[in-house]
């Protein structure tokens, strides 16, 4: 991997041979292509990194469920009085009405 600051200095000399030599010669023209390669793979790379980041963090919220979902204090409780009390419901339903 070539450093971001190594390919700047490159573009650097490549724009001052440019304007030294008053236009692009083949040999500047295929030094550009390279410089060019150079920066779309250390782009490339980056964006790899970025995406490997984001799928690192989003895997830590992550979860499957396996089985039965997980029930609140609430649920378990209603759960409960419905089992011990299986009549309390129609009873409660008929004094509201």
């Amino acid at each position: 991997m070539v450093h971001p600051r190594l390919l700047k200095l490159f573009a650097l000399v490549l724009q001052n041979q440019a304007y030294s030599n008053g236009r692009l010669t083949p040999e500047l023209l295929e030094q550009l292509g390279l410089l060019l390669t150079n920066y779309s793979r250390l782009w490339s790379e980056e964006q790899e990194r970025l995406a490997q980041a984001q799928q690192q963090k989003e895997s830590l919220y992550a979860f499957k469920s396996h089985g039965e979902e997980v029930k609140t204090d609430d649920e378990l409780l209603a759960e409960i009085v419905k089992q011990n009390f299986p009549a309390y419901h129609q009873v409660y339903m008929i004094q509201l009405l």
